[in-house]
């Protein structure tokens, strides 16, 4: 579960920054910049901050990631970047599918969850009153059984 819980974290922040550096590529600024000034408005975990404000050239982070980050399915869209930006092609096309896959991402699993919580719901009131009903029934039974002569 901790596993999860950290990779939606991680999911979630590279969301936000995949649309900073979005919004950059598009007014016209390169990578570099783009990436670094990205990072300064947002608000990100330690951990994420830790992996995208890794200081070194925008290439070797690329290179970095591709190979290191904790989310395997992510180190795809690095490569992929890195690949790129080695290339000289525009970036902003593939930011924005990264962008748009991962909030694709993000919405399957809050439908996952929606269709999850009724169910978990309906346990947890189920343990809570169970015990109280069960009290509430059975004490007098018992005690008009064991208790009234």
């Amino acid at each position: 579960m901790r596993g999860r819980r950290r990779d939606r974290r991680l999911r979630a922040d590279l969301l936000v920054f995949c649309d900073c550096v979005a919004l950059f590529l598009e007014a016209g600024w390169d990578l570099a910049y783009a990436w670094d000034r990205a990072l300064e408005p947002i608000d990100l975990a330690p951990e994420s901050r830790a992996w995208l404000g890794e200081p070194g050239s925008v290439s070797a982070r690329l290179e970095r990631l591709s190979r290191e980050y904790p989310v395997w399915e992510h180190r795809l869209w690095f490569s992929v970047l890195g690949g790129l930006h080695s290339g000289g092609a525009p970036l902003l096309p593939a930011v924005a599918a990264m962008g748009a896959t991962l909030r694709g991402e993000v919405e399957r699993d809050l439908e996952s969850f929606a269709r999850e919580l009724p169910t978990r719901v309906g346990a947890l009131v189920v343990l809570f009153y169970y015990p109280a009903a069960a009290l509430l029934l059975f004490v007098p039974l018992l005690l008009s059984l064991f208790g009234g002569r």
